[in-house]
Protein backbone atom coordinates (compact mmCIF):
# COMPACT_ATOMS: atom_id res chain seq x y z
CA UNK A 1 0.00 0.00 0.00
CA UNK A 2 2.65 2.23 0.90
CA UNK A 3 4.73 1.63 -2.55
CA UNK A 4 1.16 2.58 -4.38
CA UNK A 5 0.59 5.51 -2.39
CA UNK A 6 3.84 6.98 -3.24
CA UNK A 7 3.55 5.99 -6.68
CA UNK A 8 0.06 7.61 -7.10
CA UNK A 9 1.08 10.89 -5.42
CA UNK A 10 4.32 11.13 -7.53
CA UNK A 11 1.89 10.76 -10.62
CA UNK A 12 -0.53 13.30 -9.33
CA UNK A 13 1.83 16.15 -9.35
CA UNK A 14 4.08 15.27 -12.11
CA UNK A 15 1.88 14.91 -14.72
CA UNK A 16 0.56 18.20 -14.73
CA UNK A 17 4.13 19.66 -14.28
CA UNK A 18 6.43 19.79 -17.31
CA UNK A 19 8.46 16.78 -16.77
CA UNK A 20 7.76 13.56 -17.96
CA UNK A 21 5.46 11.59 -15.55
CA UNK A 22 6.25 8.20 -16.43
CA UNK A 23 9.87 8.39 -16.80
CA UNK A 24 9.68 9.68 -13.03
CA UNK A 25 7.64 6.81 -11.87
CA UNK A 26 9.45 4.37 -13.83
CA UNK A 27 13.06 5.73 -11.97
CA UNK A 28 11.10 5.86 -8.40
CA UNK A 29 9.62 2.31 -9.44
CA UNK A 30 12.94 1.15 -10.42
CA UNK A 31 14.98 2.98 -7.48
CA UNK A 32 13.08 2.73 -4.78
CA UNK A 33 10.52 -0.55 -5.12
CA UNK A 34 13.06 -2.45 -7.16
CA UNK A 35 10.30 -3.00 -10.14
CA UNK A 36 11.31 -4.16 -13.42
CA UNK A 37 11.38 -1.09 -16.27
CA UNK A 38 8.49 -2.81 -18.08
CA UNK A 39 5.98 -3.00 -14.92
CA UNK A 40 7.41 0.08 -13.74
CA UNK A 41 6.02 1.65 -17.75
CA UNK A 42 2.97 -0.40 -17.03
CA UNK A 43 2.16 0.91 -13.69
CA UNK A 44 2.74 4.53 -14.98
CA UNK A 45 0.00 4.24 -18.41
CA UNK A 46 -2.24 2.47 -15.47
CA UNK A 47 -1.54 5.72 -13.49
CA UNK A 48 -2.07 8.16 -15.89
CA UNK A 49 -6.26 7.09 -15.84
CA UNK A 50 -6.01 8.64 -12.12
CA UNK A 51 -4.84 11.57 -13.62
CA UNK A 52 -7.40 11.40 -16.24
CA UNK A 53 -10.14 11.93 -14.21
CA UNK A 54 -9.34 14.11 -11.88
CA UNK A 55 -8.92 16.73 -15.16
CA UNK A 56 -12.41 14.80 -16.20
CA UNK A 57 -14.07 15.94 -12.62
CA UNK A 58 -12.19 19.75 -12.54
CA UNK A 59 -13.80 20.47 -15.69
CA UNK A 60 -16.87 18.47 -16.16
CA UNK A 61 -18.95 21.68 -16.22
CA UNK A 62 -16.64 23.18 -19.19
CA UNK A 63 -16.44 19.76 -21.21
CA UNK A 64 -20.25 19.58 -20.89
CA UNK A 65 -20.48 23.48 -21.99
CA UNK A 66 -18.25 22.80 -24.62
CA UNK A 67 -20.03 19.81 -25.86
CA UNK A 68 -23.01 21.50 -25.74
CA UNK A 69 -21.76 24.57 -28.15
CA UNK A 70 -21.21 26.83 -25.78
CA UNK A 71 -17.78 27.25 -26.78
CA UNK A 72 -17.37 27.07 -30.65
CA UNK A 73 -13.72 27.76 -30.53
CA UNK A 74 -12.21 25.91 -27.74
CA UNK A 75 -14.10 23.18 -29.09
CA UNK A 76 -12.82 23.69 -32.71
CA UNK A 77 -9.26 24.06 -31.11
CA UNK A 78 -9.72 20.62 -29.03
CA UNK A 79 -10.79 18.56 -32.52
CA UNK A 80 -8.19 20.20 -34.59
CA UNK A 81 -5.46 19.55 -32.19
CA UNK A 82 -6.90 16.03 -31.43
CA UNK A 83 -6.51 15.31 -34.70
CA UNK A 84 -3.41 16.32 -35.49
CA UNK A 85 -1.71 14.57 -32.11
CA UNK A 86 -3.10 11.74 -33.70
CA UNK A 87 -1.83 12.20 -37.37
CA UNK A 88 1.93 13.02 -35.93
CA UNK A 89 1.22 10.96 -32.68
CA UNK A 90 1.30 7.80 -34.10
CA UNK A 91 3.93 7.56 -36.99
CA UNK A 92 6.63 8.77 -34.48
CA UNK A 93 5.83 6.35 -31.96
CA UNK A 94 5.56 3.56 -35.03
CA UNK A 95 9.24 5.05 -36.55
CA UNK A 96 10.89 6.58 -33.36
CA UNK A 97 10.01 5.06 -30.02
CA UNK A 98 12.55 2.20 -29.65
CA UNK A 99 15.06 4.04 -31.72
CA UNK A 100 14.62 7.52 -29.61
CA UNK A 101 17.41 7.75 -27.58
CA UNK A 102 17.61 9.20 -24.35
CA UNK A 103 20.41 11.93 -25.50
CA UNK A 104 17.80 13.07 -28.27
CA UNK A 105 15.08 13.25 -25.28
CA UNK A 106 17.88 15.08 -23.40
CA UNK A 107 18.03 17.92 -26.24
CA UNK A 108 14.77 18.09 -27.26
CA UNK A 109 14.00 19.23 -23.42
CA UNK A 110 17.22 21.48 -22.95
CA UNK A 111 15.85 23.45 -25.56
CA UNK A 112 12.17 23.49 -25.01
CA UNK A 113 13.44 24.92 -21.41
CA UNK A 114 15.26 27.59 -22.56
CA UNK A 115 12.92 28.74 -24.87
CA UNK A 116 10.58 28.78 -22.16
CA UNK A 117 12.97 30.97 -20.46
CA UNK A 118 13.97 33.36 -22.85
CA UNK A 119 10.38 33.68 -23.91
CA UNK A 120 9.72 34.58 -20.12
CA UNK A 121 12.93 37.26 -20.28
CA UNK A 122 11.77 39.02 -22.84
CA UNK A 123 7.89 39.53 -21.74
CA UNK A 124 9.42 40.81 -19.06
CA UNK A 125 11.92 43.09 -20.56
CA UNK A 126 9.09 44.69 -22.94
CA UNK A 127 5.58 43.00 -22.03
CA UNK A 128 2.99 42.56 -24.25
CA UNK A 129 -0.10 43.83 -23.18
CA UNK A 130 -2.46 41.93 -25.97
CA UNK A 131 -1.95 38.60 -25.01
CA UNK A 132 -4.32 36.52 -26.44
CA UNK A 133 -7.33 34.65 -24.69
CA UNK A 134 -9.80 31.19 -25.24
CA UNK A 135 -11.80 33.56 -27.67
CA UNK A 136 -9.10 34.38 -29.52
CA UNK A 137 -7.87 31.14 -30.24
CA UNK A 138 -6.97 29.96 -34.34
CA UNK A 139 -6.22 27.04 -36.26
CA UNK A 140 -2.42 27.73 -36.31
CA UNK A 141 -3.00 27.44 -32.12
CA UNK A 142 -4.46 24.32 -32.57
CA UNK A 143 -1.98 22.63 -35.16
CA UNK A 144 0.84 24.33 -33.35
CA UNK A 145 -0.27 22.46 -30.20
CA UNK A 146 -1.33 19.14 -31.44
CA UNK A 147 2.10 18.79 -33.42
CA UNK A 148 4.10 19.06 -30.17
CA UNK A 149 1.31 16.76 -28.11
CA UNK A 150 2.39 14.15 -30.95
CA UNK A 151 5.81 14.68 -30.76
CA UNK A 152 5.30 14.34 -26.67
CA UNK A 153 4.62 10.41 -27.62
CA UNK A 154 8.48 9.82 -27.43
CA UNK A 155 10.01 9.02 -24.37
CA UNK A 156 11.29 11.27 -22.00
CA UNK A 157 9.32 14.11 -23.02
CA UNK A 158 6.63 16.20 -21.26
CA UNK A 159 2.83 16.14 -23.32
CA UNK A 160 2.22 19.01 -20.10
CA UNK A 161 6.10 20.82 -21.03
CA UNK A 162 5.40 21.01 -24.75
CA UNK A 163 2.01 22.07 -25.33
CA UNK A 164 2.00 24.43 -22.61
CA UNK A 165 5.36 25.98 -24.68
CA UNK A 166 3.18 25.62 -27.60
CA UNK A 167 0.47 27.71 -26.20
CA UNK A 168 2.34 30.87 -24.65
CA UNK A 169 4.71 30.48 -27.82
CA UNK A 170 1.20 31.77 -29.47
CA UNK A 171 1.03 33.96 -26.81
CA UNK A 172 -1.89 32.52 -25.07
CA UNK A 173 -2.88 33.63 -21.77
CA UNK A 174 -1.45 32.05 -18.98
CA UNK A 175 -4.04 30.57 -17.37
CA UNK A 176 -5.94 29.83 -20.64
CA UNK A 177 -2.59 28.37 -21.93
CA UNK A 178 -2.91 25.30 -18.36
CA UNK A 179 -6.26 24.75 -18.60
CA UNK A 180 -6.30 24.38 -22.52
CA UNK A 181 -3.29 21.97 -22.04
CA UNK A 182 -5.48 20.00 -19.38
CA UNK A 183 -8.23 20.24 -21.93
CA UNK A 184 -6.30 18.72 -24.25
CA UNK A 185 -4.76 15.84 -22.18
CA UNK A 186 -8.42 14.11 -22.00
CA UNK A 187 -8.49 12.84 -25.59
CA UNK A 188 -5.06 11.57 -25.79
CA UNK A 189 -5.36 9.97 -22.43
CA UNK A 190 -8.46 8.03 -23.10
CA UNK A 191 -7.87 7.18 -26.85
CA UNK A 192 -3.77 6.18 -25.76
CA UNK A 193 -2.68 5.71 -22.09
CA UNK A 194 -6.32 4.30 -21.20
CA UNK A 195 -7.02 1.81 -24.06
CA UNK A 196 -2.62 0.91 -24.26
CA UNK A 197 -3.06 -0.17 -20.76
CA UNK A 198 -6.03 -2.51 -20.70
CA UNK A 199 -4.50 -4.23 -23.63
CA UNK A 200 -1.55 -4.81 -21.52
CA UNK A 201 -1.63 -7.30 -18.58
CA UNK A 202 0.69 -6.29 -16.51
CA UNK A 203 -1.45 -4.23 -14.31
CA UNK A 204 -2.49 -6.45 -11.42
CA UNK A 205 -5.69 -4.99 -10.03
CA UNK A 206 -4.77 -5.00 -5.65
CA UNK A 207 -5.17 -2.85 -2.85
CA UNK A 208 -1.79 -1.42 -3.95
CA UNK A 209 -2.75 -0.48 -7.27
CA UNK A 210 -5.97 1.20 -6.36
CA UNK A 211 -4.68 2.92 -3.45
CA UNK A 212 -2.40 4.32 -6.30
CA UNK A 213 -5.05 4.67 -8.54
CA UNK A 214 -6.93 6.91 -5.93
CA UNK A 215 -3.58 8.92 -5.07
CA UNK A 216 -3.04 9.78 -7.99
CA UNK A 217 -6.72 10.92 -8.99
CA UNK A 218 -6.78 13.25 -5.21
CA UNK A 219 -2.76 14.76 -5.86
CA UNK A 220 -4.20 15.25 -9.36
CA UNK A 221 -6.95 17.16 -8.76
CA UNK A 222 -5.12 19.47 -5.91
CA UNK A 223 -2.43 20.07 -8.56
CA UNK A 224 -4.89 21.73 -11.09
CA UNK A 225 -6.51 23.71 -8.69
CA UNK A 226 -3.43 25.23 -7.35
CA UNK A 227 -1.75 25.82 -10.87
CA UNK A 228 -4.25 27.09 -11.71
CA UNK A 229 -4.41 29.67 -8.86
CA UNK A 230 -0.85 30.32 -9.08
CA UNK A 231 -1.07 31.24 -12.73
CA UNK A 232 -3.72 33.75 -12.28
CA UNK A 233 -0.98 35.51 -9.59
CA UNK A 234 2.11 35.14 -11.87
CA UNK A 235 2.92 37.82 -14.90
CA UNK A 236 3.13 35.77 -17.73
CA UNK A 237 6.87 36.24 -18.21
CA UNK A 238 7.93 35.06 -14.73
CA UNK A 239 5.72 31.95 -15.40
CA UNK A 240 7.29 30.87 -18.81
CA UNK A 241 10.52 31.00 -16.74
CA UNK A 242 9.46 29.31 -13.68
CA UNK A 243 8.04 26.42 -16.37
CA UNK A 244 11.25 26.64 -18.28
CA UNK A 245 13.22 25.94 -15.07
CA UNK A 246 11.34 23.27 -14.49
CA UNK A 247 12.07 21.71 -17.51
CA UNK A 248 15.43 21.89 -17.48
CA UNK A 249 15.55 20.56 -13.75
CA UNK A 250 13.55 17.29 -15.52
CA UNK A 251 16.92 16.64 -17.61
CA UNK A 252 17.56 15.18 -13.71
CA UNK A 253 14.70 12.60 -14.58
CA UNK A 254 15.48 11.48 -18.21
Amino acid sequence: MVEGLILGIVQGVTEWLPVSSSGILALVGLSFFGKELGSSISTALFLHAGTFLSALVYFWKDIVFILKGGDKKVFNFLLISTITTGVIGVPVAVLFYRTFSSLAASVGVFLIGVFLIFTGLIQIKKPNHSLKTKKDLTKKDALFAGVLQGIAVLPGLSRSGLTVAALLFRKIKETDALKLSFLMSLPVVLGGNIVLNFLDDGIEFNTSSLVALGASFVVGLLTIKYLLKISQKINFGWFAIGFGVLTLISLFFI
